[in-house]
């Protein structure tokens, strides 16, 4: 029979403050679980497109969309198109209601067009089509990408400037634009005559 040989070594924690085998069960067990959380699913999409572009070489029209404005440009170009709002409910009842006025009088009202910003997908595409587009801006975060990849190469076909800012929702705010809640709804700004 074989005798029982003691150990070598003691196995016995010992008892210093912040130590010990419930410290250690703790530590370990929040580890553990820490691990097996049920993430949000958008965090999930996020960590894994996040290793996507780390394993993947991204192609060149998708790549295009990380290069934006810096900060100064930006602040000087939403600055500039501040100045073309669309004008609000507000204030297109009231320019209504002055025209209505005039033509009641029996003045001739002025039918000028105004300078303003133009949106949506549609309506952007007709207007670089047909070449009147002065300057293309586009977000960057648009998802999913496919909606805006083929835009830059329509603005290069047609020779209009185009450039890509960071935020739908900062286009948004140039627009009156819900632009936030529709995470698939993005804005490209036109300057048009």
């Amino acid at each position: 029979m074989i005798g029982i040989v003691p150990l070598l070594i003691s196995t016995s924690l010992s008892n210093f403050p912040g130590e010990g085998r419930e410290s250690i069960v703790r530590e370990t067990t929040k580890a553990i679980w820490n691990r097996f959380v049920r993430w949000p699913q958008v965090v999930r999409i996020q960590r894994k497109r996040r290793i996507l572009k780390q394993r993947l070489k991204v192609p060149p029209a998708l790549n295009q969309f990380t290069k934006t404005l810096d900060k100064n440009l930006a602040t000087t170009l939403f600055k500039m198109l501040l100045k073309y709002r669309p004008e609000d409910k507000a204030a297109k009842k009231e320019r209504l209601l002055k025209r209505a006025q005039a033509e009641s009088e029996g003045k001739t009202v002025e039918a000028k067009k105004p300078i303003v910003v133009k949106y949506g997908l549609n309506h952007i595409t007709y207007l670089i089509e047909q070449n009147k587009a002065q300057l293309v801006i586009i977000a960057h975060d648009v998802d999913p990408i496919e909606l805006v990849v083929w835009l830059p190469a329509l603005c290069r076909k047609m020779e209009i400037p185009y450039c890509i800012v960071k935020g739908k929702s900062r286009l948004g705010t140039v627009s009156f634009s819900l632009i936030i809640l529709f995470t698939f709804f993005f804005l490209l700004i036109f300057s048009c005559e």
